[in-house]
């Protein structure tokens, strides 16, 4: 597809965010529930009303929402708003559904005025479905 005659065709494939051959074997997936979308959309600022229209459940978001839900879904990717001087940490859970044993090195994409560190920067695995609970960024 070319751009400049489908001006539609970054979306066939996701904007190239999600390579559609190498989801097939993703290698690692990050852990998520529907408590956790839930959680998130209470801690935007989501009524019950809004949650129960949205899932069709009874979930209801409590007095205190979380807002650092919203920080912490446990996804791929990581947000924070940029202040003069801060520190943000976030966890991330990944189950390995590659090889048995299998070795993953983070990969850090980000503006050159951002100091970003992952700890481990490298996560081994010796079974199929082996969970981390460490990998931090």
């Amino acid at each position: 597809m070319s751009s400049t005659i489908n001006p539609e065709a970054e979306f066939a494939s996701g904007a190239w965010q999600i390579s559609p051959v190498k989801a097939t074997d993703p290698g690692l997936v990050y852990d998520i529930s529907e408590a956790d979308y839930i959680e998130f959309l209470c801690g935007e600022g989501y009524t019950t009303k809004q949650l129960k229209i949205l899932t069709h459940h009874k979930s209801a978001c409590k007095g205190n929402a979380n807002k650092n839900a919203v920080y912490n879904l446990n996804l791929p990717s990581f947000a924070l708003k940029v202040n003069d001087t801060f520190i943000g940490t976030f966890n991330r859970t990944v189950t390995n559904v590659g090889s048995a044993n299998s070795t993953y090195k983070a990969r850090v994409m980000s503006s050159s005025l951002l100091e970003i560190q992952v700890i481990p920067d490298v996560l081994s695995f010796t079974s199929l479905g082996q969970k981390n609970h460490s990998l931090s960024q």
